[in-house]
């Protein structure tokens, strides 16, 4: 008799179950002895996936390609690796914020060594809190294990410049833009690696570079507007913003610089009218804030200046240029007690401006004369 009746879908027959077991108690004891032992992790796994060129052979002749090295299938038990798994997944969704990440990908990293995907992510994490030396051993690690890839060899590169080694960076970077001389990324991350060792004429060309390749890199035109900035060339500072504004217009960091542009090549309400719209979306952008108010003090309209100065302190900008900026548009509008109250706190956190001081000195004895 079977225990699974036909029909509009087998029903399981309980009655019938508890029967067949107290018939057959041995056999329902090695079942359950055998289910146990399929439940349990093994206590010696087999052999850790390690890289392998047969592998990769083998899915390249079907068509399949990565930029990572192929693994060779792992023997090791399955429940594990599971759970390596979920651990890994969810230490990667945090790798960028949470410091805890670490532990688990270190974790994950200590338990399957040859595991190349937690070890890539490790060192993501290590270097999104800034420790850049210990990201470059895993990134190392990596690469022994046969992993050149172009994502893996600009990780390792951005970490050099981000530690201070700005020559190996670029050593790097160039052997990399050799290899992958389409790759705007690998462009993008040499040339900032040849701005921050100082070779900007040599940076400006590597952005072009990459611009060439791709004429909407966010990157090769914030890298060439910075560059343009520097050197006071506000024309090519602004045609390059303007680009970078119309490939993403919410974009808070190249309004703010192109505000910022174009407030000192003299044109203040376009400053202001790219700025505006910044800090209703954004209220706390520190550099909106401040742009904003100064460009409004330059067109004379010293009372949204204030505002938009106090905001701007309110927000974090506590800082003597900002509060001297407040003191001037306060006193401009006829506020001499808040003007003089910003000038005190810039002389609390920067003694020695003796200007600020003499200032200060003059709107008191005005002040004291009018009373």
């Amino acid at each position: 008799m079977s225990v699974f009746e036909p029909g509009n879908g087998a029903r399981y027959d309980l009655d019938l179950m508890r029967e067949l077991m107290a018939a057959h108690p041995d056999q329902v004891a090695a079942f359950r002895r055998a289910s146990r032992a399929a439940a349990r992790p093994s206590a010696t796994p087999g052999a850790e996936s390690r890289p392998s060129g047969e592998s990769a052979g083998r899915l390249a002749a079907l068509g399949y390609f990565s930029g990572s090295p192929t693994v060779a299938p792992s023997m090791r038990d399955p429940k594990r690796m599971a759970a390596l798994a979920e651990r890994m997944e969810n230490a990667i969704a945090r790798e960028q914020t949470d410091p805890a990440a670490v532990r688990e990908l270190r974790a994950v990293v200590d338990a399957d060594p040859s595991n190349p995907l937690a070890r890539r992510h490790l060192a993501i994490a290590l270097s999104a809190r800034s420790e850049y030396a210990a990201a470059i051993r895993e990134i190392d690690q990596l690469r022994q294990m046969g992993d050149m890839s172009t994502e893996t060899t600009i990780l390792l590169g951005e970490c050099e410049r981000l530690a201070g080694r700005t020559s190996d960076a670029v050593a790097t970077l160039q052997e990399l833009a050799g290899r992958d001389q389409r790759n705007p990324d690998a462009l993008d991350a040499l040339g900032r690696a040849l701005v921050a060792s100082g070779q900007r004429d040599e940076a400006a060309g590597v952005f072009v570079r990459a611009l060439a390749l791709q004429p909407d890199d966010a990157e090769a035109l914030a890298g060439l507007a910075d560059l343009a900035i520097e050197r006071g060339d506000l024309n090519e500072a602004r045609v390059r913003l303007e680009s970078l504004r119309a490939r993403d217009p919410d974009d808070p960091g190249a309004a703010v610089k192109l505000g910022s542009v174009l407030a000192r090549s003299g044109d203040l309400p376009a400053a202001a009218a790219v700025l505006k719209p910044v800090v209703d979306r954004f209220p706390r952008n520190v550099d909106a804030l401040v742009n904003l108010a100064a460009a409004l003090a330059k067109m004379g309209d010293a009372s949204a200046a204030a505002l938009y100065f106090a905001r701007a302190v309110s927000a974090g900008a506590v800082s003597p240029v900002v509060l001297n900026g407040l003191a001037a548009a306060r006193l401009q509008s006829g506020d001499r007690a808040g003007g003089v109250s910003a000038l005190r706190q810039s002389l609390t956190l920067r003694p020695d401006q003796h200007d600020i001081r003499e200032l200060l000195q003059r709107v008191e004895s005005e002040r004291r004369s009018q009373r």
